[in-house]
């Protein structure tokens, strides 16, 4: 297992280094900081996976340092330490992007369980799809259903019907979201965005509607909304279909009246918002369930648009793969390109993670591949055991290519090793191993005089 860096800011020093001395038990590498001038410097010097940050933070607010670390390393997930939890405060943090909190004093056992739930999450969305990230692959398409995708997308973006975008995970349902906002009159504005999976019922509820000051014990001042936050602009709703029913019949009053009533209220309050939602669910089934709203339904796929997954879209995967290596190759003087059997594989493999999937294993190639041509042993070891047990390299790759996992194991660190001039410390970073991990291996398979 790769050791987690995380990035402890706080201006307790005993609780600072009381909670570092905690995760080290627990095999965690930690960096400490008092400060936010102090946590940017950590940032610059240092590759950390979370950041844990005090939401009392001396003389500054942790929220406004949030927002500046978010702005310098958007990437990194913060969870927020506070010791003043109410509803209200949750969603003030995470309303701003940090992804969770957690109340002091610490429960260690719910702390390592919500670093370790980040970390998936983060890893799962750390190529976000969203922005320039793909616009060129995206957008120039062979693919005669992405076109008319891309068609539809346009023709409905400067009207303000509700549009229902389905597709896979990673197929570009909110990168579909934002082209559509871009290209309608309410550009001007930034797309205001909410996941329905990310809270729960209460905290759901308050993102959306918002509450008055006094609905509740500990909401001392007014909370807006995402739907006031998104008057005379945009509003998408990710994973539309994991919205609980009570809030469903709410969602429908909002699109049809174009008015809100947040907690707390007597009073409704008109809102202009465009409503883009999308969801990987088949919601047809839901509603026969009695998961889904009939009525909401309708009212969600005014317009419909839906992504065909990257298996249908073939003709998509070589473009896309010059696309990404030339992104993530570190070599500047030579192109880096597929193997003719590696090329040969992508076009047969299913990817049931999508383009998110192709980019996931891109990255890692381009990052460890010793040669100009990416060859079978450069992909992630999971990927090459998902190829194995679905019989896709025993069609396309000689044996040859094929090497045993501890003779994989060895060339790359021998050659990432050799590549990094010896340096132990910057080959642990590439591979994504520990610095003892690395030492054990390099024991383990009689490296150290391979690389003197």
């Amino acid at each position: 297992m790769n050791t987690v860096r995380i990035l402890i800011v706080d201006d307790n020093e005993k609780f600072r280094e009381s909670l570092s001395r905690s995760l080290r038990m627990r095999k965690y590498e930690c960096f400490t900081a008092s400060c936010s001038s102090q946590a940017l410097t950590v940032l610059a010097k240092n590759s950390v996976q979370v950041i844990l940050l005090d939401l009392r933070l001396g003389q500054e607010d942790g929220i406004q340092v949030s927002i500046k670390l978010m702005e310098n390393k958007p990437e990194i997930p913060i969870i927020m330490l506070t010791g003043y939890a109410t509803i209200e405060s949750a969603v003030e943090v995470m309303k701003n992007g940090v992804v969770d909190y957690i109340q002091k004093p610490i429960d260690m056992q719910k702390l390592i369980k919500t670093i370790n739930n980040v970390i998936t999450v983060s890893k799962n969305s750390r190529d976000n799809l969203v922005g320039s990230s793909l616009d060129t692959c995206f957008f120039e398409t062979c693919n005669e259903k992405m076109r008319h995708c891309l068609f539809l997308a346009r023709q409905l973006a400067d009207s303000n019907i509700p549009i229902l975008i389905q597709g896979e995970n990673g197929t570009g349902k909110e990168v579909i979201a934002e082209y559509i906002h871009q290209n309608s009159k309410r550009n001007t504005l930034v797309m205001q965005k909410s996941n329905c999976a990310a809270f729960t019922d209460s905290l759901l509820d308050n993102e959306l509607f918002g509450h008055e000051k006094g609905a509740y014990t500990g909401a001392t001042e007014q909370y807006k909304g995402v739907f006031v936050r998104s008057d005379k602009s945009s509003l998408f709703l990710d994973e539309i279909g994991d919205m609980p029913l009570a809030l469903q019949a709410k969602i429908l009053r909002a699109i049809q009246n174009q008015e809100i009533q947040p907690i707390g209220c007597e009073k409704t309050i008109h809102v202009d918002v465009r409503f883009l939602s999308a969801t990987n669910k088949n919601l047809s089934a839901m509603i026969e369930e009695g998961k889904f709203r009939n009525d909401l339904y309708y009212r969600l796929n005014a317009g419909f648009i839906e992504l065909p997954p990257l298996r249908e879209r073939k003709d998509d995967i070589l473009p896309m793969v010059s696309f990404f290596i030339k992104r993530y190759s570190r070599r500047t003087s030579e192109k880096q390109v597929l193997s003719p059997n590696v090329e040969d594989l992508f076009l047969k493999y299913l990817w049931p993670g999508n383009i998110r999937e192709l980019m996931n294993v891109l990255q890692y190639a381009c990052l460890v591949a010793t040669d100009n041509e990416i060859i079978l042993n450069d992909l992630p070891s999971s990927f090459i055991s998902n190829l194995q047990k679905n019989g896709f390299i025993d069609e396309v790759i000689s044996k040859k290519e094929v090497q045993t996992l501890e003779e994989g194991e060895t060339n790359l660190i021998k050659h990432t090793l050799k590549r990094l001039n010896n340096n132990k410390k910057e080959t642990a970073e590439v591979l994504r191993i520990s610095r003892s991990t690395l030492y054990s291996k390099i024991k383990k398979f009689s490296l150290e005089e391979s690389n003197e």
